[in-house]
C-alpha cells in the first residue's frame, strides 16, 4: 500500500509493512516516467507542502552521545549492553518521531523479510499491519487467508497479541510476534472499525499463496476477472489472460479489486492502460516537482463495458486503478469505500543491510481528488454479507452482474435502433 520510488524504479507498496505472512508483504511499483506519457503539471490548487526544504534543521548529536557514554558507562546490566541494536532503536526512534505510518526503518532481518515477501509466498495470517495514532491497525487482509477467514478486516485495531499489549510494541516488534510458522496459532485482540466493543480471535498460521490474476467466465458472457496483487509481471500475465479472453468474446467485463493492497506503480498503470484508450492514469506531486502518468495507448479491452468491484481492503495501487478508470468514465465502482492510501514514499538501503522507507510525496487521481486517509467511495455501495459470504454466495458480486447486465440491455437497445 505504499508507493515507493527509488533512483531506478518507482514503487508501490501495497499496505504498510504489511505482515502479509505477517512477515512484510507490500506491493511494489517500478517505474521510469517516461514510458507512460509525457509529463504535465497538476492542477494548480494542489501544492507541495514543502518545495525548499530548510537547511536549518541539523541535528545535535550531543544529547545522543551524552546519553550513549551514561549508558555504556554506568548501566547495571552491561552484559545487555549491545552498540548495534542500540543505532538500530535509535534509528527506530527517530522515525517514530516523524508520526507517519508509512516511513519505515527496516532492520537487517526485517530488510530480508521485506524482500522475501515480494515473492507472493511466505507463512503467516495474511494481514498488513500499520501504526495510525499510536494504534496497531490492520491495513489489508489478503482474501482467503487465515486472517480473511478469521473475520479480520482492514482498518481494525488489534489492542493484544497472545495477550501481551500492544501499546508499548513498535511495528516491527508486532510484525515479529504475530507472524511465525505454518500450523502455529496466535491469539488477537480486536476492535472492528468504528466499534468500541473488543474480541479475540485465534487463527492458525499457514501458507499464504498469492495467485496474480484469476479469471472466470459467467452467464452471458460476461467476464470476471480478479486481480489480487499488482506485481512486476502483471503487465505479462494479463496479456496472456487477454489473449484467452479475446477468443471467449466477453460482453462485459467485472474487474475485482477487493482485498487488493496494492502492488507495484507501473502495473498499476498497466492495468488502466489495458482498459483505458487515452487519457491520465495517475498525477504525482512531490516536493520538486508535479507529473502525471498517462496510459500507454494500447487498449486490448479498451470498447467493453466494464464495472469495479472495491472494498475496504483496496489499496494504493488498486486506487489507483480504480480512480483512473472512474476519471475517466470507462468504469462504474461498487462496493465500499476504498482504504485510502494516497502517499508516496522511497526505499533506500543502508550500511548492514538495513534499509529506510521515506515518505516523499503524494499521488491523486485524474480529477484531482485527495483520497490519502479518505478513500474513494464507490458509485452503488453495498456492504458484503458475510454469513452468506462464508456460504459460497458473494452480494456483491451479484450486484455488479446485476449492474453489468443493465449496461449489456442498454447497448442492446442502442443497436436494435
Amino acid at each position: 500500500m505504499y508507493l515507493l520510488r527509488t533512483t531506478q524504479k518507482t514503487v508501490f507498496i501495497g499496505g504498510i509493512i504489511a505482515s502479509l505472512a505477517i512477515g512484510f508483504i507490500v506491493g511494489n511499483i517500478w517505474s521510469p516516467l517516461a514510458q507512460h506519457g509525457k509529463a504535465t503539471l497538476l492542477p494548480s490548487e494542489i501544492s507541495s507542502p514543502t518545495n525548499n526544504p530548510s537547511t536549518s534543521q541539523e541535528l545535535n548529536f550531543t544529547l545522543l552521545n551524552q546519553s550513549w557514554n551514561k549508558i555504556k558507562n554506568n548501566f547495571y546490566f552491561k552484559d545487555k549492553i549491545d552498540a548495534q541494536e542500540a543505532v538500530y532503536g535509535a534509528s527506530y526512534g527517530l522515525i517514530d518521531s516523524l508520526n507517519d505510518p508509512y516511513t519505515v526503518f527496516f532492520s537487517p532481518e526485517e530488510s530480508t523479510r521485506f524482500r522475501d515477501s515480494l515473492d507472493g509466498s511466505l507463512e503467516g495470517i495474511g494481514a498488513e499491519l500499520g501504526m495510525f495514532d499510536g494504534a496497531l491497525t490492520v491495513t489489508g487482509v489478503i482474501k482467503d487467508s487465515p486472517a480473511f477467514k478469521a473475520g479480520l478486516k482492514a482498518k481494525d485495531i488489534i489492542y493484544s497479541i497472545n495477550d501481551e499489549s500492544t501499546a508499548s510494541l513498535s511495528l516491527g516488534e508486532a510484525v515479529s510476534k504475530i507472524r511465525g510458522p505454518r500450523g502455529s496459532e496466535v491469539s488477537l485482540t480486536i476492535s472492528h472499525d468504528g466499534q468500541k466493543t473488543t474480541s479475540k480471535i485465534t487463527i492458525t498460521r499457514d501458507i499464504i499463496n498469492i495467485k496474480e490474476i484469476d479469471l472466470e467466465m459467467l452467464p452471458d458472457d460476461i467476464a470476471f476477472i480478479r486481480i489480487n496483487q499488482f506485481a512486476e509481471d502483471t503487465r505479462k500475465e494479463l496479456t496472456k489472460l487477454g489473449q484467452e479472453l479475446v477468443a471467449k468474446k466477453p460482453k462485459g467485463i467485472i474487474l475485482d479489486l477487493r482485498w487488493n493492497p496494492g502492488g507495484f506503480l507501473e502495473s498499476a498503470v498497466d492495468v488502466v492502460s489495458f482498459f483505458l484508450k487515452k487519457g491520465v492514469a495517475v498525477k504525482k506531486i512531490m516536493r520538486t516537482d508535479h507529473t502525471s502518468m498517462s496510459v500507454d495507448g494500447n487498449a486490448m479491452f479498451g470498447d467493453i463495458p466494464l464495472v469495479i468491484l472495491v472494498n475496504s481492503s483496496s489499496a494504493s495501487a488498486s486506487e489507483i486503478v480504480a480512480g483512473a478508470l472512474r476519471d475517466n468514465n470507462r468504469a462504474k465502482l461498487i462496493g465500499e469505500k476504498t482504504f485510502g492510501k494516497g502517499t508516496i514514499q522511497e526505499m533506500h538501503t543502508l550500511p548492514n543491510g538495513a534499509s529506510l522507507k521515506i515518505t516523499v510525496g503524494k499521488w491523486f487521481p485524474p480529477s484531482g481528488e485527495d483520497i490519502d486517509h479518505k478513500g474513494i467511495t464507490p458509485e452503488i455501495e453495498i456492504k458484503l454479507d458475510q454469513e452468506a459470504f462464508t456460504k459460497g454466495r458473494d452480494n456483491q458480486k451479484d450486484k455488479a452482474v446485476e449492474e453489468m447486465k443493465k449496461v449489456l440491455t442498454q447497448i442492446g437497445a442502442r443497436d436494435d435502433n
